[in-house]
């Protein structure tokens, strides 16, 4: 997911910009795609905050931990909706891949507004496929989107957009 790199990189350098010794990180929540420190060292967070808004990257202040959760904006994951396949690839032959293709095909199955669409699984999608040395592939998104499913409720299409732009880039058909 070489766009989401390229946008958490803007991201820290427009956090730098601060003046301020910072981290950002890939959250470990479902809520939010990365976290940073940096309203824990400085009060000035206005201009920060507007260059990562029109960046396409909202924060929300965590007030426990004083931590900013940085997520992408509902304008730019309908952004990345709009230009993603919306049919699976062809099936993979290298049977690593089968899981991911499997869950591409049940994601695409449900086409649902993007604004119904479960962000947490979608986010989880994302991290996977951006880091997937430091995030497992979401394995139990299968069994949430069958709970899903039985509720009447959307599955995540967007993460099934995802996985088909993966696949298509990482492979021959069977």
């Amino acid at each position: 997911m070489a766009d989401l790199l390229r946008l958490q990189e803007q991201a820290f350098r427009l956090l730098q910009e601060s003046g301020q010794a910072c981290f950002l990180r890939s959250s470990k929540t479902e809520d939010c795609l990365w976290v940073t420190d940096l309203p824990r060292r400085t009060d000035s967070l206005a201009d920060v905050e507007h260059s990562l808004a029109e960046l396409g990257l909202r924060c929300t202040l965590d007030p426990s931990s004083r931590l900013w959760h940085i997520d992408l904006t509902p304008e730019m994951y309908a952004a990345w909706s709009s230009h993603l396949p919306t049919t699976p690839p062809p099936f993979p032959a290298d049977e690593s891949l089968h899981e991911a293709y499997a869950l591409c095909r049940l994601l695409l199955a449900h086409p649902a507004p993007l604004a119904d669409q479960p962000l947490s699984p979608i986010r989880s999608i994302l991290k996977w496929l951006a880091f997937p040395a430091h995030c497992p592939f979401p394995s139990a998104l299968h069994g949430q989107c069958a709970a899903l499913l039985r509720q009447g409720q959307p599955l995540p299409h967007l993460g099934g957009q995802l996985l088909a732009a993966w696949l298509t880039q990482k492979g021959e058909p069977a």
